[in-house]
């Protein structure tokens, strides 16, 4: 919409002028405020109709036009950012993918440009153009289409994908991964909205279609696709090439034998850092794929010079120490371009635009900043009134609402500015919804005004530099939780024990797929796939390995009885606890107030769908007559804080106290001043009590709270002290509920009876998560990162000085800031000073809880105003600090500390778009134990964006949920692990409610009956090749998924789902869904059995069928003979389904003729 405002520039006379300085001239100087940028970019690009490329001298400047630009050109598919790859040159260091996939989305926009009418605007640092890169005609004659009908073995196409970047994932859900299941190959190209699904037959593509990143399922079937590289160095496939480029990494890499690196290459794609050896097979950079066409505006060229200088110098340094101490050989071909060559490459463009900030020389352009009006609204109406009488005024807001209100009230006429607009109007305020950084003015004939946010209300909502379509969600498709070869597992009839592989046994004639586990004294047993749901890991505590159980003996069957026993009493005493909680009457607050949608508007931050969800759901919770008692379990980072907030304020606005706990005198700090600056244009008293807070003021605090005069109080463990009380208590907040223990929660108990109670955190404590997992409390989850936030990467590894220096350096390099963590006080000093040595100029802050408040103050507010580089702490930084500029974490002793502990601090970085990086480090040498390496390996398997949750459980696992009430997390779960535990609990619950006869399935399981099913014996092999799907765990959990099945739609809905995923299945696969129709169908026509001897099909039924005998007997196209509870039914062919099928249709039809008698 907003694209039309540029077309108000296109008949100007300034506007001509340039666009034909521009035609004749090889290079043009032109002066424009940022604030203008953006909206000039888009109408050259649409008035030119070429790409362009706007190199800015820094990451931060290229952020912000990349925002205005998307909302300027109202498109995604015509701004793109090219971001720097953020690495100290030569480092080995993994790139996270999602930048080398910005980079390639980039790169193909150019080369697509020529095919399509909206070339594209590429903005990038110059940070980002110093790696030599694949040529742009590389690009185009590498690139690969594929439509229906292309000769293609899967193979082929699958190491073509390797040697192209993409990385080999089970599941395809980001940018730049591909997957290959059965005959199916998944691909997301950067180029696309839409990852591929392309499927195979033989080696023949025979459909494509884009699917859904959460759900995997298909969406629209499509005709071509063209597939693009997204790493910038391409191995090479010929021999000559190969040899060529083996000699050159020789010397790092050691290879002695270059047909093994040959191997490697062309069929394992090994190399983890292929950007480091861009220079020996890329010579191109980003300049040269506009060296003959399209437009480059550059950032003030003295100054991109300026800057390009000092990185060339770094680059060079490094590479002549790493030559000196031997990491590089010394004629190492750099992957970077030298001062030199970027120069050259400057001058050979063939169209430069330099832009100046102030007048220059050269073409000024007549557009203006404006001042903020900083919500004076008179000064504002004033100068709209007269602005739209004699020009055009155009404004721009998040807060359309807010403006259409503001507008109605000082009787302005209004327009909104919609895609069915088709002109700017004058005489008239156009109101465009959206966000752009900065107003400005521009100064033709018929001037234009246009005001953002930022002048009307002094801020702006911030968005991150491009959407993320992809939302990477909490729970990935991959679950951490899955059969391995020896994983310990519990069969619900016969206890604990090893899962050792699976068989395939043949009887009768069926083929079928055991289970194979093993117990004690190697007793085995053998369980069909049919039944592999009555298998579950096992999931215990302390990551100590189980007791097998014995087979021979009644031992399980006793345990189970005696925790089935305990789980009642539990039950009893948790419905107990919520019965009160229901029946008590709590405030109800009324619905939103004005002042409320205010707040909500001045947020600075684009919610995401999540957010704004559980928002609802506290409202809801908060304006109902039942007292709130709700767990928000959302990913750190992800907006949980402002959830509270919210809820704070409607508590507030309704006349209520509020009171907000935190563990840690930092975090109520930072709360503090959060809630402070957010609130401020409101009459709300917010205090803090802490141990910061002096004596005599706590002493004011806690009388005026007690006076009511106190709306909202966030402290720590002081606000639970016995001389705390409130007038008009309403809301209670918990913010890191991890952190408090069962005593702290008691006494909250005693403080809350009635009130409404929130909790939150990234990582619940088990016992917390049991009740939420049982029904029992309320839990909302924020599953959706922010836009465009990153994963942290994560790496465990053994202390040492040069890990230390480099990843310091690295984050410097980029103006970043550094956690070390040393969690012992008495060593703390040591830590420091040694940094000191080792990196020269580092500028060092110490953080210790045992400081005091004022000097801990000090040092906080230092490193918060980037007076330090690296902050040398201990855990006082675990919980809720949020510090953007903070990208990298450094643990020592990693070993020592808890699975949500390491999970809470890594989540203090990465808190940004920017990448994080954390090191777990453990002495050198130092055998750490069991639990110890469960925790930092789950912590590796859970390195995704929003994977609290899934390390909450985990968490239950390794630490023991224990009984639900009780003060010890350690109990039952040690002794049949966790799944089973929460099973008993749940049907504990429904036993005391009365509910345990509402689900036979459920009964049969705890009441110690194994529902076998009706026996089948048809001479089908029925099983899931191992040819078509090779993992385990994969064909278990479909397995699983067939086993649970419980009517015919949901089994044909399944298989839709299997043959989307993994493309046609195999005859015997075919046979296991057949199989599964004929086991649900006897379920419901009352057959015990079917057995197929030579041609005679031989059902038994559960009752007598002699009744029946005429009409089953008389049936024309089924050959059957009757008696008293079964029949024998003759085929022709040893195994005709059909025939059964006929059968079953007509046994149906009988027994729906006989209800309907009856």
């Amino acid at each position: 919409m907003f694209h039309k405002v540029s077309e108000l520039l296109n008949n100007s006379d300034w506007y001509l002028s340039l666009i034909g300085l521009l035609k004749t001239n090889l290079y043009t100087e032109v002066s424009v405020p940022d604030c203008g940028r953006s909206l000039l970019f888009n109408s050259l690009n649409f008035r030119l109709n070429s790409p362009i490329l706007y190199v800015t001298r820094d990451i931060y400047r290229a952020e912000s036009i990349v925002n205005d630009l998307l909302m300027v050109t109202g498109s995604q598919n015509r701004v793109f950012y090219y971001p720097p790859l953020e690495n100290i040159p030569f480092e080995f260091l993994h790139i996270n993918s999602m930048t080398y996939t910005q980079r390639s989305k980039a790169l193909s926009a150019i080369i697509e440009s020529d095919n399509n009418q909206n070339p594209p605007i590429i903005v990038a640092p110059v940070s980002a153009i110093t790696n030599k890169i694949i040529s742009s005609f590389e690009m185009k004659t590498k690139r690969l289409n594929i439509k229906e009908g292309t000769s293609l073995k899967m193979k082929d196409l699958l190491f073509l994908l390797l040697q192209f970047g993409y990385k080999l994932n089970k599941f395809t859900e980001m940018e730049g991964q591909c997957s290959q299941r059965g005959g199916i190959i998944d691909i997301f190209c950067p180029i696309y909205e839409k990852p591929i699904r392309i499927e195979f037959w033989g080696d023949e593509v025979v459909n494509l279609r884009s699917f859904d990143t959460n759900t995997q399922t298909s969406l629209d079937v499509i005709n071509e696709v063209t597939i693009y590289p997204v790493s910038e160095v391409v191995f090479p496939t010929n021999s000559a090439s190969i040899e060529y480029f083996g000699d050159q990494i020789d010397y790092k890499q050691a290879i002695k034998n270059i047909s093994q690196f040959k191997r490697d290459t062309e069929f394992n794609n090994n190399f983890e850092f292929p950007d480091f050896y861009a220079g020996i097979y890329n010579n191109s950079s980003l300049l040269n794929y506009f060296t003959k066409t399209g437009l480059v505006i550059i950032d003030g060229k003295e100054k991109i010079l300026e800057k390009y200088f000092e990185l060339s110098e770094e680059i060079r340094d490094r590479q002549n120490t790493y030559s000196k101490i031997n990491t590089l050989p010394e004629d190492f071909q750099s992957p970077y371009f030298s001062y030199t060559e970027f120069s050259n490459l400057l001058e050979s463009l063939e169209k430069v635009v330099d832009i100046k900030e102030f007048q220059s020389r050269g073409f000024n352009v007549p557009i203006k900043p404006i001042l903020s009006y900083q919500n004076q609204f008179d000064r504002l109406i004033s100068d709209i009134k007269t602005k739209i009488k004699s020009g055009v005024v155009v404004v721009v807001s998040s807060y359309l609402n807010r403006i259409k209100e503001l507008f109605q009230e000082y009787e302005i006429p209004y327009e909104v500015l919609t895609d069915q607009t088709t002109t700017i109007r004058k005489n008239i305020a156009m109101i465009v919804e959206g966000n752009l950084k900065d107003g400005l003015l521009i100064e033709q004939n018929e001037e234009v005004l246009i005001l953002t946010d930022n002048e009307i209300f002094g801020y702006n909502k911030q968005r991150n530099i491009i959407v993320n379509e992809n939302k990477t969600r909490g729970v990935s498709s991959v679950s951490l939780d899955e059969f391995s070869i020896n994983s310990f597992v519990v069969h619900i009839d016969h206890g604990i024990g090893k899962f050792i592989g699976t068989t395939v046994m043949n009887e009768y004639g069926d083929g079928e797929e055991y289970m194979v586990l093993q117990y004690a004294d190697k007793g085995k047993i053998y369980v069909p796939t049919h039944m592999s749901h009555r298998v579950s890991l096992y999931k215990g505590s302390n990551g100590a390995n189980p007791s097998l159980s014995r087979l021979s003996t009644m031992e399980w069957k006793r345990t189970k009885a005696q925790i089935e026993e305990d789980t009642l009493e539990i039950a009893k005493d948790l419905l107990d606890l919520y019965a009160q909680r229901n029946l008590a009457k709590g405030k109800s607050f009324p619905s939103d107030s004005l002042w409320q949608r205010e707040l909500e508007d001045s947020f600075p931050y684009i919610e995401t769908e999540d957010q704004i969800r559980v928002i609802n759901e506290v409202k809801e919770d908060m304006e109902s007559t039942t007292p709130m008692d709700r767990l928000i379990c959302g990913d750190v980072g992800f907006g949980k804080t402002e959830v509270a907030l919210r809820s704070a304020f409607k508590a507030v606005d309704s006349g209520s106290q509020v009171i907000i706990l935190v563990p840690t005198t930092v975090l109520a700090t930072q709360h503090f001043e959060t809630f402070v600056n957010r609130l401020k244009p409101y009459p709300i008293t917010i205090k803090m009590l802490s141990r910061l807070v002096p004596k005599n003021e706590q002493k004011q605090i806690i009388n005026d709270l007690s006076n009511g005069q106190v709306d909202i109080c966030i402290g720590t463990h002081r606000l639970l002290q016995k001389d705390i009380k409130l007038k008009n208590l309403g809301l209670v907040i918990v913010d890191e509920e991890h952190r408090f223990g069962v005593l702290q929660k008691d006494r909250l108990k005693e403080m809350r009876l009635g009130v409404d109670y929130l909790s939150m955190s990234a990582t619940p404590i088990p016992r917390t998560l049991s009740m939420t997992m049982s029904g029992l409390k309320d839990m909302s989850t924020i599953d959706t990162a922010p836009e465009y936030r990153l994963p942290v990467k994560t790496f465990v590894s053994e202390e040492s000085d040069e890990l230390i220096i480099e990843s310091i350096k690295r984050e410097l390099s980029r103006q970043g800031q550094v956690y070390y963590l040393h969690n012992r006080v008495h060593s703390i000093q040591m830590i420091a000073s040694k940094l000191k040595k080792l990196i020269p100029n580092l500028r060092v802050g110490v953080a210790h809880g045992r400081m005091l408040p004022d000097s801990l103050d000090k040092v906080m507010t230092d490193f918060v105003a980037k007076k330090f580089d690296i902050l040398v702490c201990t855990t006082i930084i675990e919980s809720g600090l949020d510090l953007p500029s903070v990208n990298t974490l450094i643990v020592d002793n990693a070993d020592r500390f808890g699975l949500a502990q390491l999970y809470q601090l890594r989540g203090r970085i990465g808190r940004s778009y920017r990448q994080g990086y954390a090191y777990f480090t453990i002495p050198e040498y130092k055998i750490i134990t069991p639990p110890a390496q469960a925790r930092l390996d789950t912590l590796l398997a859970s390195s995704d964006i929003g994977s609290g949750y899934r390390i909450a459980t985990r968490d239950l696992e390794i630490r023991g949920a224990g009984q639900v009430l009780g003060k010890k997390q350690s109990g039952h779960i040690t002794t049949i692990g966790f799944d089973l535990y929460m099973k008993m609990i749940s049907h504990a619950m429904k036993k005391v409610k009365g509910q345990e006869l509402l689900d036979t399935k459920d009964t049969n399981l705890f009441e110690g009956q194994e529902q076998k099913g009706p026996h089948l014996k048809l001479n089908l092999n029925a099983l899931i090749p191992t040819e078509f799907i090779p993992e385990v765990s994969t064909r278990i959990s479909l397995y699983n998924d067939l086993a649970v099945i419980e009517n015919i739609s949901d089994l044909h809905e399944l298989k839709l789902k299997i043959i989307d995923k993994y493309g046609q299945i195999p005859s015997e696969f075919e046979n296991l869904f057949t199989v599964a129709r004929l086991r649900l169908m006897s379920f419901q026509c009352g057959i015990n059995s079917i057995i197929l001897n030579k041609n005679v099909y031989h059902i038994r039924f559960d009752q007598t069928i002699k009744s029946l005998k005429y009409i089953l007997e008389s049936n024309k196209e089924l050959d059957i003979k009757v008696k008293n509870r079964s029949l024998n039914c003759y085929v022709s062919d040893n195994s005709n389904i059909d025939t059964l099928d006929k059968l079953f249709n007509f046994v149906f039809e009988i027994k729906h003729r006989v209800e309907s008698i009856h």
